[in-house]
């Protein structure tokens, strides 16, 4: 059947009960849809655009069904795959781009068990989601929103290269070729990453998402992968992309491919032909947060690459309730500051500032009021005065007086704990801190994270001789800020 002119809107499908277009002789196969649903009832349909530009193919209205996109002949005398996507549920995506003058098939089909009518809609118009460009830079990322595909070839790299160097702190190396036992990284797998081979024939993206979850996403699933498709994540902002360049951000996820096939991504469950060294396990996100990812075409090939979105976070282009414009968390001595500014806001309550170790549990660590509704730039301000040791994590909660809220892009911070000697230990409340740097600041916490009223007194043989003020029976956090770095220890204050 034949479509006259784009766009169309609520068409119904009317499917064939014969099984005319299967796996058995559809010869082009790609994107992320299971070849079991070309088994079932189908749809055929043919459309000559006139316009050059990707395309958004919605199907609601049946569950257990799939879209598929061929281009230069009927499926099954040697058309062309363009992209596909199935799903067990009720509505489907696909977006692609199509060429003007060109003729494409599309065909809805559904899985053969139960057996299905195939009845529900189908609409096509012009995607607001342009494709990502090959060989770009970090501020050419385009926004992704939903199901897509998108062509990759070996034309470079941009005019700039921005991925950090191996081993840094942007683009830290994992694995066994690390040479760096245990070899394991942050999110508990072993395989090889980050951009071993830095940044190839690049494609720069940011996910967008609208609610919160589990995040996983395939590129080039179910067979459609054709070579190494490396890639890495950071959490986005509009300073993002300096940050790469400076080395100053670190990545969430990474993967450098084990194989060549079988796709790459975020997976709770390997999908079918995929390999376990190309895949890491999904990243929690919060409703709003913006992900920055770098696909890197390591194999140099020139073809199409499918990117499929799963798990219970949904993607999605939406705007954040306040317009946020920048979030910054640094290291102050012992301290992090948190900095941030909005362009504008309308109703905006509160924002609070939470804390995480893992980027799954939240703890809050302050509250700021908001100006409530503002057109002009706004600046906050906020310190954490008890930061975790090691890597951590800042986000803002920006609450509406409505009660609803969002969430801003995530921040990592490094406080780098060394070895902190007190003598004698336990002590009735004079002790000395060993081995102190010049410039260096001492201060003592209570269980609570206050500070404690105490003397500190240097001496040239780089010690610290401490004396509480009110020294009370129990457990105190001694810290010692020099630069950007923290050390710290437990002493105990016993009974006299």
């Amino acid at each position: 059947m034949n479509i006259p002119s784009l766009p169309v809107t609520g068409q119904a499908v009317v499917c064939h009960r014969s099984n005319l277009l299967s796996s058995v002789n559809i010869a082009s196969i790609c994107g992320t849809a299971s070849t079991l649903y070309l088994d079932g009832y189908e749809a055929l349909y043919t459309v000559t655009p006139t316009t050059t530009g990707t395309y958004a193919i919605n199907y609601a209205g049946q569950t257990w069904s799939s879209i598929w996109v061929f281009s230069g002949a009927c499926p099954a005398s040697g058309g062309i795959c363009q992209g596909s996507v199935s799903s067990s549920t009720a509505t489907q995506s696909l977006v692609v781009t199509m060429t003007a003058g060109v003729q494409y098939w599309i065909l809805f089909d559904t899985f053969p068990t139960p057996i299905s009518p195939c009845p529900g809609t189908f609409s096509i118009s012009a995607s607001t989601v342009p494709v990502p460009v090959v060989a770009s830079d970090c501020n050419q990322a385009v926004n992704v929103c939903t199901n897509i595909n998108f062509q990759i070839d070996p034309n470079g790299s941009g005019s700039v290269y921005e991925i950090p160097p191996l081993g840094s702190y942007g683009n830290p190396d994992y694995g066994l070729f690390s040479l760096v036992p245990p070899y394991y990284n942050p999110w508990g797998t072993t395989n090889d990453g980050c951009l071993r081979a830095g940044e190839l024939n690049s494609t720069w993206m940011v996910v967008n998402v609208l609610t919160g979850g589990s995040l996983t996403f395939t590129f080039g699933g179910l067979g459609t992968q054709t070579g190494f498709y490396d890639w890495i994540m950071y959490p986005y902002s509009a300073t993002a992309c300096a940050q790469v360049a400076a080395n100053t951000l670190a990545p969430v996820r990474c993967n450098w491919n084990g194989v060549a096939t079988g796709g790459t991504g975020l997976a709770t469950t390997l999908p079918a032909g995929g390999n376990a060294t190309n895949f890491e396990p999904p990243l929690n996100v919060a409703a709003g947060s913006r992900w920055l990812i770098c696909f890197s075409n390591w194999s140099s090939v020139t073809t199409a690459v499918p990117l499929q979105f799963g798990g219970t976070a949904v993607v999605s282009c939406s705007p954040l309730p306040v317009e946020l414009l920048a979030f910054e968390a640094t290291v102050n001595g012992s301290r992090v500051s948190l900095d941030w500014v909005t362009a504008s806001e309308s109703n905006s309550s509160h924002f609070d500032v939470e804390r995480s170790v893992d980027l799954e549990g939240w703890e809050k660590v302050d509250m700021v009021e908001a100006m409530g509704s503002a057109h002009l730039q706004t600046g906050y301000a906020s310190t954490d005065h008890t930061p975790l040791a090691n890597l951590s994590y800042y986000r803002l909660r920006m609450v509406d007086l409505d009660g609803s809220f969002s969430f801003s892009p995530v921040r990592a911070v490094r406080m780098i704990e060394d070895a902190l000697v007190c003598h004698p230990n336990p002590t009735n409340g004079s002790f000395t801190v060993l081995d102190v740097p010049e410039g260096a600041t001492i201060e003592v916490l209570d269980m609570l994270g206050r500070t404690v009223a105490a003397d500190v007194r240097m001496d040239p043989l780089r010690k610290a001789r401490v004396e509480l003020n009110s020294p009370l029976p129990g457990l105190y956090t001694v810290r010692m800020g020099h630069g950007a770095s923290v050390a710290m220890t437990k002493v105990l204050v016993a009974e006299k």
